[in-house]
């Protein structure tokens, strides 16, 4: 198959992106902090955890200067278990809340269903 072929994956790709592109260009103020910013909030804990952890281990178990508290060996099996429960977890939390019909989807159509349901300023149903 050559480059420029279309095929029904690269139609519903195509067909995603755009639905992304609108959904940017509508969202609002609350939607933008629960779709956008809390996501890299979110990415930036995690990288900060995933560098941090290993390098606090390093330091209490095998410190500069002093006798190591734990094997070599042991303190890099005790990280690598870390880095990887950390990235499954995190992985995990990631698809929870920001998964197709995750938490952050039912908030956004939770509050949106609600301001639909409000109504306009003057149309109270009042004579």
């Amino acid at each position: 198959m050559h480059r420029g072929a279309i095929t029904p994956a690269s139609v519903e790709d195509g067909d995603r992106r755009r639905e992304v592109r609108l959904r940017h260009a509508l969202m609002g103020w609350r939607e933008w902090i629960l779709r956008e910013f809390l996501r890299y909030m979110y990415a930036l804990g995690v990288l900060a955890l995933l560098v941090m952890g290993p390098l606090q281990m390093q330091a209490a178990w095998l410190p500069l200067a002093k006798p190591p508290v734990m094997e070599s060996g042991v303190v890099g099996a005790i990280a690598l278990a870390f880095v990887l429960s950390v990235a499954y977890l995190s992985v995990l939390g990631y698809r929870f809340v920001w998964g197709r019909a995750g938490f952050v989807d039912r908030m956004v159509g939770r509050t949106t269903q609600t301001l639909d349901q409000q109504p306009e300023a003057g149309n109270e149903g009042g004579p």
